[in-house]
């Protein structure tokens, strides 16, 4: 299967939980990527509504929290991107 993203240096954090969930983000993405190249739109549906939306809202919460935890100065513009 070819891959729509991988994992380059400019997404790396240096925090390893935080490089694993995007990892994980970049497999889902390529994934669905993969179902919509095969035409698997039932597929692309189901895992979205099923599997997606959850991960997605666990990540960003997971994301937020360990910025706060820093003290990321740019806690509350990067939370905003997330509410896109």
């Amino acid at each position: 299967m070819e891959k729509l993203i991988t994992m380059t240096d400019n997404l790396i954090t240096g925090v390893e939980e935080m490089d694993k969930e995007h990892l994980e983000l970049i497999e889902i993405i390529n994934h669905v990527a993969s179902l919509i190249k095969e035409g698997k739109k039932e597929e692309v549906k189901e895992f979205f509504i099923n599997k997606f939306s959850a991960y997605i809202e666990t990540h960003l919460k997971d994301e937020e929290k360990f910025m706060e935890s820093i003290g990321y100065p740019e806690l509350e513009t990067h939370k905003k991107v997330h509410n896109i």
